[in-house]
């Protein structure tokens, strides 16, 4: 790895750990300013979180753009069209989720699609504007958008790191994501919302206290249960949109080449018995 590359590799993760170090003193500033601390320390927090997490995005970007530069791929237009996609497709399902009522999110599934194919700079900026279009509905929740762009700068460098090259990476991509849902959704339900958020599964928080449980164990317990079911969900259906994918539509995304591997042991079999019909076929012709 030359000296450029490890620069730019750096700049792109020490800015997606700076970005959620902002985000997190952002909303440890808001959440006291929403108990009516209206003091120096909280004003200070909340602009030095900001200040933090905009220099932390510019440093993820900029580190992105300079390692897809040096790899000499351009983002693309396809690449682009999946913003606009993955946007309607997590309003559309979270829209569906709250019909149902189901105590989930759902709203992920779009972000998630587009950080797999365009990598952390599409699926970033999809899952901030996934979810501020959501919250065009409830204005409460728009501290989600930090989770939405983390979620997919972080699924779209999985991608890049080729953590969704053949079946055992896929499930180790996944379980990095649940975790870090579930870190992030404890974080912003308990600093901001106090532990109940605005959704269904809150209901789940109520109980656990219920029985016992203190407040941040019920929240964790609670982000815990509901991350792993909704993630589970909202990898797997872009997973298998990308193993039902040719190869040819495959590569015109940025991150499509690293993604080959999902089309695995299935398609090689195929490929295998065919060839060897051929060589049979061949052979008696001969």
């Amino acid at each position: 790895m030359t000296q450029n590359k490890r620069l730019l590799t750096a700049l792109t993760h020490g800015g997606a750990t700076t970005l959620v170090a902002g985000v997190v003193l952002f909303l440890i500033g808001a959440r006291q300013a929403g108990f009516g601390d209206d003091s120096p320390l909280t004003t200070t927090l909340g602009v030095v979180g900001m200040i933090v997490a905009i220099i932390g995005a510019c440093s993820a970007v900029v580190g992105g753009f300079g390692l897809l530069v040096r790899s000499g791929r351009s983002i693309g237009l396809m690449s682009w069209l999946l913003i606009p996609v993955g946007v309607a497709l997590d309003f559309a399902l979270a829209a569906l989720n709250n019909v149902l009522k189901l105590p989930l999110f759902l709203d992920s599934v779009g972000h998630i699609l587009a950080g797999l194919l365009g990598g952390p700079i599409v699926g970033g900026l999809t899952g901030f504007l996934g979810v501020l279009t959501n919250s065009a509905f409830q204005p409460s929740a728009i501290v989600w958008c930090f989770q939405g762009a983390t979620i997919g700068i972080l699924v779209g460098l999985l991608a890049q790191w080729k953590m969704f090259k053949g079946v055992g990476r896929s499930v180790i991509s996944t379980l990095i994501v649940i975790v870090t849902s579930i870190v992030m959704s404890s974080v912003i339900s308990i600093i901001v919302y106090g532990g109940i958020d605005t959704y269904t599964s809150s209901a789940l928080v109520v109980f656990f206290q219920k029985i016992g449980f203190g407040l941040v164990p019920a929240v964790v317990i609670k982000s815990t249960i509901v991350e792993f079911v909704d993630k589970i969900i909202s990898v797997g259906l872009p997973l298998i949109v990308v193993v039902a994918m040719s190869s040819r539509l495959l590569n015109q995304f940025v991150t499509g080449p690293k993604l080959r591997e999902l089309k695995t042991e299935a398609a090689s079999e195929v490929a295998a018995n065919e060839a060897v019909d051929d060589s049979y076929g061949s052979y008696g012709e001969q």
